[in-house]
Order: structure tokens, then sequence, then C-alpha cells
């Protein structure tokens, strides 16, 4: 009785993805054939920038925007340099600080700790802590600060700080554990992209409060997931979380979210190893505000029932993603889901595709982090459609040592956000005129083509050499050009250690060629141009004195190279970066 139940249950399901297939199939349909009848007009629309004069064209960020929620300390510290600080500034490598395990006994530290001072007038200090009853709670601390107030030669003032606070606790139950986290950072910065001998006989006022700006993130979040070890018990987890972003001008994020999963195993047909039923949801709410007392408030759903299972070599999850968001009307959407793995040779080779798509919230707090220097009103945050998204690709790993990865990414996307024009703010005073150099941001549409590649071979802790890397491509629909975004970015590193106490790295980073836009003194021009390809080597050494106590040393853009990572902000050239680490 109780098998035909679960019969009945999947062919229902089955149902209403056919269905659902099919509606969003004939969508597809509909829209290509409006897509093919709108290309075969004959007229278009160009859009250049304000300074052609025309509307202003864009460049792609970095990094593709999703929805951001804060981070969640784990048991086990993977803790980076804050992200808004730039990218040639002394790079910290992750510490990983030993600590009780769950489920076994280990003898470790509770605390560690690390003090170190750099050329930039740059202290740096950072505290780990973890602590915990085994098989009954843990409680992690990890505090940050770094800063620098060494000025760029020729540039306005352009120090910065980073600070970071984050707590978790995880308490284990019988077959559940319950994680709480809480988090709070402060980044500051200077809007220092403005050239002083591009304005020749003119004082301006440097430090002017509006020159400074001040990011704030509070986060809290709390989880329950079950510990089953049982597949035909109903897994399940649910987390709810919330962050606060404002910067110093006014403006700010608000952002609920609760995230839930769900998943029970089945059996249906002896044909598979194993089937899954699920259910993944989200809900979020957002408000955004600014100094002119706009304020928007959005709500997004999303459903997604799944299914999944194994048979021999091959792994699968299907579904079918639901999607409603309400902002300033209400819009449905439908995703088909699909992610295939084969196993083609255990341990050697594995080879994996499919395709998905959703919506992605354009947050303010992705977008500062992505970049500081972004305008204190910053506009209206949408949302990216990615309409379809197809990968590729396969990994391995042989005789234990070598592992190589390499993938290929296929996006078809609305409401991308790109980073607009500079915008240079001109003010005068009675006492100093002052200029701010800025930037704004919009949206485009189009497609993306991504090939990424990674590489790496060890023997044990002993000797470590990577290469990774990307390829990447986008096409427009208004033909505007992919502003300060590499098409070919590479790394390469490799670490040894030599008696078990001395450990040196070398990193080196590549960048292609990007099209730029060069400004004329006040602004009064813009033309389109090449940034120069760059190589950025770094350099550090760790020595461990003793169980205890080591001393470490960071150089970062060796070769002293002030290139541009945002028009008119050049980096700093070299850097060092010394102190000691002590755990205890």
């Amino acid at each position: 009785m109780k098998n035909n139940i679960n019969i009945i249950i999947i062919r229902f399901f089955y149902s209403i993805v056919a269905i659902a297939l099919l509606f969003t199939t004939q969508q597809a349909i509909a829209q290509t054939r409006r897509d093919s009848l709108q290309r075969s007009h004959n007229e278009s629309v160009n859009i250049y920038g304000t300074f052609k004069p025309k509307i202003e064209q864009t460049y792609k960020i970095n990094l593709k925007p999703q929805m951001f929620t804060p981070h969640i300390i784990k048991s086990t510290f993977d803790i980076e340099p804050s992200p808004s600080k730039l990218l040639t500034q002394i790079q910290l490598r992750p510490i990983k600080p030993v600590a009780l395990r769950v489920g076994r006994y280990t003898r470790g530290f509770e605390n560690f700790t690390k003090i170190g001072f750099g050329s930039r007038i740059s202290p740096y200090v950072e505290f780990f802590h973890s602590t915990g009853k085994r098989n009954s709670n843990r409680l992690n601390l990890h505090i940050y600060h770094f800063s620098t107030f060494k000025n760029i030669n020729d540039y306005f003032p352009s120090p910065f700080t980073a600070t970071k606070v984050e707590m978790g606790f995880e308490k284990y139950f019988r077959y559940h554990t319950l994680t709480v986290n809480a988090n709070y950072g402060l980044n500051t910065n200077r809007y220092y992209g403005v050239k002083k001998s591009d304005f020749p006989g003119i004082s301006f006022d440097e430090n002017n409060n509006n020159l400074k700006q001040a990011y704030n993130m509070a986060g809290f979040a709390v989880q329950l997931k079950s510990q089953y070890k049982n597949n035909d018990k109903l897994t399940h987890s649910l987390k709810l979380s919330s962050y606060y972003f404002f910067d110093r001008f006014g403006s700010s994020e608000l952002n609920g979210n609760i995230n839930l999963n769900v998943h029970k195993a089945f059996s249906v047909t002896e044909v598979l190893d194993y089937q899954r039923l699920g259910l993944e949801g989200d809900m979020s709410y957002y408000q955004n505000s600014d100094s002119t007392n706009n304020s928007t408030n959005e709500l997004y759903f999303r459903a997604m029932p799944y299914f999944s299972g194994k048979y021999g070599i091959f792994t699968f999850k299907a579904g079918l993603d639901f999607v409603v968001l309400s902002a300033d009307s209400t819009k449905f959407h439908f995703y088909p889901y699909l992610h295939v793995n084969i196993n083609a040779i255990p341990r050697l080779l594995s080879l994996f595709a499919g395709f998905d798509g959703g919506l992605k919230k354009n947050t303010y707090a992705k977008l500062a982090t992505e970049n500081p220097f972004l305008s204190s009103r910053p506009g209206k945050f949408l949302w990216e459609n990615d309409k379809f998204n197809f990968f590729a690709g396969l990994k391995g790993n042989m005789s234990g040592r070598f592992g190589y990865h390499f993938r290929y990414d296929l996006s078809n996307f609305d409401d991308m956000a790109f980073f607009g024009y500079p915008l240079i703010v001109d003010r005068k005073t009675p006492v100093k005129p002052w200029i701010k150099n800025e930037f704004s941001f919009h949206y485009a549409n189009g497609s993306s083509n991504r090939f990424s590649l990674g590489l790496n071979y060890h023997e044990g802790e002993a000797f470590k050499v990577w290469l990774t890397g990307y390829y990447l491509s986008f096409q427009l629909d208004n033909d505007a050009l992919p502003y300060y975004q590499p098409q070919l970015s590479l790394e390469f590193g490799a670490n040894i250690l030599i008696n078990n106490k001395i450990r040196p790295e070398i990193t080196l980073y590549y960048v292609g060629q990007r099209d730029a836009t060069r400004r004329t003194p006040y602004g009064f021009f813009i033309a389109d141009y090449k940034l120069d390809a760059y190589f950025d080597l770094n350099f550090s050494l760790n020595y461990q004195i003793t169980n205890n106590l080591s001393v470490f040393l960071n150089i970062t853009n060796i070769l002293n190279k002030n290139y541009y990572l945002f028009n008119d902000y050049p980096v700093e050239g070299i850097q060092v970066l010394a102190g000691i680490s002590y755990r205890f």
C-alpha cells in the first residue's frame, strides 16, 4: 500500500513538471518569434557616452552580481582580507587555525593571533578563538583590522581601513545542528582618483568631507540542519538571515531572507541506485533608500521541486524553478533545471554538464564591494534575469597529486549591472574648490562566453604548484564595449616547505588588455582607448620558530607598477608587510 501511494505521488509530480515544461517551451517559442520580428526591423538605436554627447556607455564589473547573503562562520575558519580594498594592497593568505573537530579528539590550540606592520604605514591585527565541548557545542570568534595611511604621489589622499568582527556558535543535538552567526564590518576609503597635475595652478580642498566614504555591514543568521544517517528520513535545512548595509551619505539596504531545503529518499524503481524527491525554496525582502529619501520595497519568492538520482556512473538532478518577483509590478518566471555528472573513470575523470536560470538581485552591498568608488547616490537596483545558463566541463585527479578542471559557460541575461563612466563632480566653495571622481552604474542585456581552467600539483604539504585562469567575452545588445573587463586573466603560484619550518611562496597574476575610457581635465571629452596588460608579482615567507611562534613577510607588487583598476584610480606600487603570529 505504501509503495502504491509513493508511485501515485511520483506520477503526480511528473505530470506537474511536464505541464510546466510544456508551458515554458511554448512561451520560449513565442518569445523567439517576437525577437525574430524585432530583429527584422531595420531601425536601430546606438547608445553612447554623455560626452559624445549621448546616453553613456558602460563597462562590465569584474564579478557578476548575485543575490547577496552575509558571510557565515564555519567551524574551520577560511578568512580573506576585506574585498573592498584594492587588489594590489597587501594580500594576506587565509588562516586555518587548528581546532577541535566534532566527533574526534585532536590536541590543538584555541587561540591564534597575528600582528604586523607595512610600508604604507599599515597596521595589521587578526585574532581567532575557537573552543567548545566535544559533540556538544562550539564557539568561534574572528577579529580583523588592516589599514593604510600613505598616499599615492600626485593624487588626492588615498588611505583606507578594513575592520571586521565575526562570531559564530554551533550547538550539536542528536539529529540536528543549530548554528547562530553575527558579524559587523566597517570599510572606509576616499575618492582619491584625481590627478593634481591635470589641474595646474589650482589648489583643491583634498580633505573635503565629501571625498570620504564609509560602508557599514551588520548581519545575522540562524540555521537548523538535520544530520540523519538514514536516507529514508526527511532531510531538511531551514535558514533565516538578515543584513543591513549603509554608507556615510544616507544610502542603505535592508535584507531579510528565508531559505528552505527538504528531500526524502524513495524506492520507486530498481533501475536507479537511489532516488530523491525534494524542494528548494527562498523568500527575500529588500528595502533600498538613499539620501534623497527615495525608497523601494521588493519581495522575491522562489520554489523548485526537484528529482535526483543515480544510475551507475550517472548522477543527475532535474527540476523546475518557479519564481515570483513583486517590485514595480508582479512578474512570474519559470526556469528548467538539469545538472548531470558522469563519473567516467573513477577518481580520474568526471564529465559534467547542465543548464539552469534564475533571478539575482543587483544589491548595493555587492556593487559597493566591487567598486568602493561608487556614487553616493547609486540609483535603482534591478534584478538580473539569467534567462538561460549552460555549462559543461571535465575534472579529475591523477595519482592523488595532479588535479585538473576545465569548464565552459554560456549565459543569456537581461539587466546585468555594469559600471558607467566616472561622474566628475566639481564644486566651488568660498575657500577652495573641490572635485570628486565617482562611478555610476546601469544595466544591459546580452550574452557571455567563459572558458575557465585550473591545474594543480602537490607533494603533500612539501610542495604545491597551481595555474588558474579564464577567457571571457561579452556580446551586448547595444554594442557597448566591456570597459575594464579583461578577456584573459591568469594566476600562477608555487610554494615549498623547507625543513618543516620555512615556507616561501610566489604568485604571479596576469591581466590582459582592457577597453577603457579617458577623460580630459574637467571632464569635457571622453575617448576610448586600451589599458595595457600587466603582471603583478607577489612573494611571501613564513618561518615557524617554535610550535607556537612564527614570523612572516609579505611583499606585493614587486614589479612596482601603478596600473589602474578603475579610471583615474592607480594602485600603490611595491608594498612590504612583516610581523609575528602566535597560537596558544
